[in-house]
């Protein structure tokens, strides 16, 4: 897992047209998501200054097998690591920024709070913090089920797992969003991935799916608060 820049290309940026409305909601939750008052600026409103790049990494053992972690984080700030972009929240925003935060719970910058929080156009998330050793337990749990899926195809559909837990566990919830409901073509079933990995089964999603929901995301649920 690496974290990395977008790079600059020759093209200009598109235009991008955001409503006013919007546009002054975003400003104010950025603005108390990443900036403090200052005292040395009279008690005005300034961004933090990002710390010096950090990079996490956590080395696992899987049935004998040694297993290194490692992340790159260029913005972090004391108080934590922030994820922002104009964009609905989506459960891929959630899992990325919960691995990347089990990471810096399990290896701690020095001088950053143990805490990561999620910026979008429909309003923010945050993680608590964990100790290291339970952080630690968290990713030796998902790297085993990355490492089952290098032999097999893992049965958990993300899009369908969260519509399953945010529901507070209701499979009806992860049926429609696999099956799409009356609009199967938006259906998880219909990802060109999931038709090739999964061609010739039947009675999806079934126990085990159901089963590695709970696993994934129980845990990130236990630590998800509005922001």
């Amino acid at each position: 897992m690496r974290a990395k820049r977008p790079r600059c290309g020759r093209s200009p940026a598109p235009a991008v047209n955001i409503r006013p409305a919007a546009w002054a909601r975003l400003r104010s939750n950025a603005n108390s998501a990443a900036c403090v008052p200052s005292p040395a600026a009279g008690g005005k409103i300034q961004a933090e200054p990002a710390l010096p790049p950090y990079v996490a990494r956590v080395e696992l053992s899987l049935d004998g097998e040694t297993w290194a972690l490692s992340a790159a984080f260029a913005d972090l700030r004391p108080d934590g690591l922030l994820f922002a972009r104009y964009d609905d929240t989506r459960a891929a925003d959630c899992l990325g920024a919960w691995i990347a935060h089990l990471l810096l719970c399990a290896d701690p910058a020095p001088g950053v709070a143990a805490r990561t929080r999620g910026l979008s156009r429909d309003g923010g998330f945050a993680f608590r913090p964990l100790a290291r050793a339970q952080a630690r337990a968290e990713l030796h749990a998902l790297l085993a089920l990355y490492r089952e899926g290098l032999v097999r195809p893992l049965h958990f559909f993300p899009k369908s797992a969260w519509a399953c837990m945010s529901s507070g566990g209701k499979d009806s919830e992860a049926l429609k969003k696999w099956g799409g409901g009356m609009r199967p073509e938006f259906g998880e079933a219909n990802d060109p991935a999931w038709r090739l990995v999964l061609r010739g089964e039947q009675g999806l999603p079934g126990e085990r799916f159901f089963e590695l929901a709970r696993q994934v995301l129980g845990p990130l649920f236990e630590h998800l608060e509005d922001a």
